[in-house]
């Protein structure tokens, strides 16, 4: 990646990064992240410079491409943000079983959950 790619090169490529991060992002493969964050940081630059540069001949040509590019990113970013929810739910959760006493289940004879004050139920043998 030592030479700036044409505008061509740089929107096609980042088509390809999004819809691989998406793909990622869906099977839940975040481990390979920051490989796809840096290519997907140099292409943006890449495309960016030739858009500020003039280096488009037509820009109204790369309009659907650039509307593509936009779309992309926005549904990547909502499926990480999702994502993130996700671990975050199930941190707390994981927080609260690890802190929490966990309740076994202990019922009365006609079905009601047995609660105690103040104390756990451990099992006992009645005759």
């Amino acid at each position: 990646m030592s030479r700036t790619p044409t505008l061509d090169v740089a929107a096609n490529k980042l088509i390809e990064l999004l819809v691989l991060e998406k793909s990622r992002l869906l099977s839940g493969a975040y481990d390979q992240f920051s490989e796809i964050t840096d290519q997907k940081q140099y292409y943006m630059s890449a495309l960016t410079e030739s858009i500020q540069n003039g280096n488009a001949t037509n820009l109204k040509s790369y309009r659907a491409v650039i509307e593509q590019i936009k779309t992309l990113a926005a549904e990547n970013e909502s499926l990480l943000k999702a994502a993130k929810s996700g671990v975050n739910a199930a941190q707390r959760r994981i927080k609260n079983i690890i802190t929490q006493e966990s309740f076994v289940g202990a019922y009365t004879e006609n079905g009601q959950k047995l609660r105690t004050h103040d104390c756990g139920v451990t099992r006992c043998k009645t005759a």
